[in-house]
């Protein structure tokens, strides 16, 4: 895994999984909806040439003004060079 913080591996009854992907590279996901947004993403885009789990945070300023950091779920990167990120959550959020 290249993933820039701890994959919060789940507690009894929490899912958390390891996606092998390109040979002996490791996707971690801690959801199981990380984990389907995963596969999502890989079963219906051919031009994916990479994929960061859990990126570096960036920083933004939220609408109170006051300075917050936040981590992606993925960074996908196509073959045109474009890269995207990934915020995965619940349909309730």
């Amino acid at each position: 895994s290249i993933a820039s913080r701890k994959i919060v591996t789940g507690s009894r009854g929490a899912f958390s999984v390891n996606v092998y992907n390109a040979g002996s590279r490791q996707i971690g996901c801690e959801s199981y909806t990380e984990y389907v947004a995963l596969r999502t993403i890989l079963a219906l885009r051919n031009d994916v040439t990479s994929v960061e789990e859990q990126v570096p945070p960036f920083t933004y300023t939220d609408e109170r003004g006051k300075t917050r950091q936040h981590y992606l779920d993925f960074r996908v990167t196509l073959a045109s060079g474009e890269r995207i990120g990934v915020a995965v959550k619940p349909e309730a959020v």
